[in-house]
């Protein structure tokens, strides 16, 4: 019998089994089992991890990992999240409007990692963002959350205004006291910032002397144990050693940038895909050329030719002016062996978002778009090798693209989902165990992040509270404009909107209930937001496919409804029909 077989060989064993809940059903058969999976080594755990999702980066704890992939790839496949607002408890009470600042909100700035688990011991999650001429940094650790904000004089001017965030991950960074935060304003002073143990406690650590006679269009700090910091425009790149003995710091070196086409011209982004290579994204200002993505060597020490240009415009494409707005790497972190530096997304003006194989020549290997809405990409953030979210420049549309073409390492349909009899719940009703059966579509959803705002507040007032009447008030139908994921492995993505960043944890209404046991035994007591979204048509099928928009239920709605899903979708996703429509004014479904 497999029991009184030696613990190593039923680890091994155990390691191929198909899904999470195999694993756990064995371990309910004995004693014996049972305390070789619970107790023994990860190494089952570690198996299934590297099997199940060979494309993600993950760090130890394996168990943990494990059941937060597992969880998250079966959200996933059931559209299901949790919306909620960052914003910080408390804050310093806001100024009169000035009526020379800008009529506009500000667009906020994010960036974010996570170090193991951050509900585990010794792992925590590290979120900074821009709002307006403040800094906020939010770090969870376990049950413990800790805020920090930076506030400067004038900061609801918009010359204070922070346009770039960059965090210095682990092994990058050097404050022992806290995290070193590398931030960028409009009057173009760059510095590095250190935070301290005590809240709203910041320092300066590094001040980085670009040439203030040219623009700075974009910058980017290399990945590396001791990174640079490249800032970029139309005519250099300046190269910075991000840690430095002196607190005023000059270019360590300025790559001179040819300009083949003489057209009037900025850098619209810039990312490092080495610590030798960066790519960056041009911007024509006029004519009708679609402007490539340089690769450009920043050791070199002759004129700044491109060593590669991959193109936004193919040779059959019509002329027509096209840039790309963001550029991220792919496959930063994964287990694939060395992929750290072939593949590159890129969103567009055109609305298409284009992965590029560095080996593969300058045309894109795929390209990925969406029917429906066509509004250009202003952020990108890859997990893994799996998928993508991109965020449209109208209608707060968060696109979701799975990079997987239907081969999928795991799939938990197989999984019986349990909830613990003794769970609360609003109706009453425990849930019993059932197999919960797997959408066999194949369509990726945009979700609308289009929430009640407040225009006429200060800008770092929070969304308009469940309490408030907000029957009169308009809805956010502006750009997606940032976009950031703490590690591949985590199921958290935060998305900043005009005034606002926005937390979406992809985690089934079941799930989380049983995790919590009750929906108020949680250490996060912001309201959840429900959002609505819709199935984009299959490519080939965008003429017959019906374009329906859906919309999340409130919780105390959504709890009376668990285990009578939808096959494919969450508890809380409703499909309202016809005659209910009929009875708001005899409007029919949103239909294409």
């Amino acid at each position: 019998m497999i029991d009184q077989l030696p613990a190593e060989i039923i680890e091994q064993i155990l390691g191929h089994l198909p899904t999470l809940s195999a694993i756990l059903n064995v371990s309910s058969t004995n004693k014996k089992l049972h305390q070789v999976i619970t107790q023994g080594s990860n190494s089952i755990f570690h198996n299934f991890v590297e099997r199940s999702f060979p494309t993600i980066s993950v760090q130890p704890p394996w168990r943990e990992a494990a059941f937060n992939l597992a969880s998250r790839s079966r959200a996933w496949d059931r559209r299901a999240f949790i919306a909620r607002e960052c914003a910080a408890p408390s804050d310093a009470p806001p100024r009169a409007r000035n009526d020379r600042r800008q009529g506009f909100g500000y667009a906020p700035v994010i960036d974010s990692f996570e170090a193991g688990s951050a509900r585990t011991k010794g792992g925590k999650e590290v979120l900074a963002w821009g709002a307006a001429g403040r800094l906020r940094l939010r770090t969870t650790e376990g049950r413990t959350v800790r805020w920090s904000s930076l506030r400067v004089p004038d900061d609801d001017r918009a010359w204070t205004d922070i346009l770039d965030v960059r965090l210095l991950r682990p092994h990058q960074n050097r404050n022992v006291n806290g995290e070193s935060i590398l931030i960028r304003r409009a009057d173009k002073e760059i510095v590095l910032l250190r935070s301290m143990p005590e809240p709203d406690k910041f320092v300066t650590a590094s001040t980085y002397l670009a040439n203030r006679e040219t623009p700075i269009d974009c910058l980017d700090v290399s990945d590396g144990a001791n990174p640079q910091l490249a800032i970029c425009n139309g005519t250099s790149i300046q190269l910075f050693p991000v840690h430095s003995p002196h607190d005023r710091v000059q270019p360590g070196a300025v790559l001179k940038l040819a300009n083949p086409t003489n057209l009037n011209q900025r850098k619209r982004c810039a990312r490092f895909v080495s610590e030798s290579l960066i790519a960056i994204g041009t911007q024509f200002l006029e004519g009708k050329l679609g402007a490539p993505v340089e690769l450009f060597d920043v050791n070199a020490t002759e004129q700044g030719l491109p060593l590669h240009a991959l193109k936004m415009l193919e040779a059959d494409d019509r002329p027509v002016r096209n840039n790309a707005n963001v550029l991220v790497k792919v496959s930063e972190g994964t287990n694939a062996a060395n992929m750290s530096e072939n593949l590159l997304l890129a969103g567009s003006t055109d609305g298409l978002v284009r992965l590029y194989d560095l080996r593969a020549g300058s045309t894109p290997v795929r390209k990925y778009w969406d029917p429906v809405d066509d509004g250009q990409i202003f952020s990108l953030v890859p997990v893994g090798q799996e998928k993508f979210f991109a965020g449209s420049h109208q209608n707060a549309c968060l696109k979701i693209f799975d990079m997987r073409m239907d081969a999928r390492a795991y799939d938990y349909t197989d999984a019986v989902r349990y909830t613990s009899p003794k769970s609360p719940m609003a109706s009453g009703k425990p849930i019993v165990p059932q197999m919960l059966p797997a959408s066999r579509s194949r369509k990726q959803i945009n979700i609308f992040l289009a929430l009640t705002v407040h225009y006429a507040q200060q800008p770092w007032q929070p969304l308009p509270s469940v309490h408030e009447n907000t029957s009169r008030l308009p809805r956010y139908r502006g750009s997606i404009y940032s976009l950031s994921s703490p590690s591949p492995s985590s199921r958290t993505i935060y998305a900043g909107i005009e005034n606002h960043v926005i937390q979406l944890d992809f985690m089934n209404t079941d799930d989380y209930i049983f995790k919590r046991g009750n929906i108020a035994d949680t250490i996060d007591e912001r309201p959840i937001l429900n959002l609505s979204c819709y199935e984009r048509p299959r490519k080939g099928f965008e003429s017959t496919d019906t374009v329906l928009l859906r919309k999340q239920e409130d919780w105390n709605r959504a709890l009376s409804k668990l285990g009578e899903a939808e096959p494919g979708w969450d508890e809380r996703w409703q499909l309202e029909s016809a005659r209910e429509k009929r009875g708001m004014g005899g409007r029919t479904r949103w239909r294409r």
